[in-house]
């Protein structure tokens, strides 16, 4: 019975954190953008999802399709949830290196 609950309250913080990064991403994205190019950087946050879900979805099709289903239930699984650590880590250096806007800093 815990393991649901759980679940639940993880997905629900998970939206929490997406909800405060995305309106931060957006922000980011465009206030970066140069002036006339605004509105086509600040859409690339709104594709990252649906990006993120076709990816991953062909990441599992291939390590499915390349191991045996045994060898994939048993351990071919993890393998794509290890690899998204890359992902992390390129986050990460790419939040790192962001640097104030010029409109921020004047004020």
């Amino acid at each position: 019975m815990f393991a649901p609950i759980l679940l639940v309250a993880l997905r629900f913080l998970q939206g929490m954190a997406v909800g405060g990064e995305w309106g931060g991403a957006v922000l980011v994205a465009v206030e970066h953008a140069p002036e006339r190019q605004r509105g086509l950087y600040g859409s690339f946050v709104q594709m990252g999802i649906p990006a993120g879900v076709i990816l991953s979805n062909i990441v599992f099709l291939v390590a499915s399709e390349a191991l045996s289903p045994a060898s994939f239930l048993t351990w071919g699984w993890r393998v794509p949830f290890l690899l998204s650590a890359v992902l992390v880590g390129i986050g990460l250096t790419i939040r790192l290196s962001l640097t104030e806007t010029l409109s921020f800093a004047r004020h």
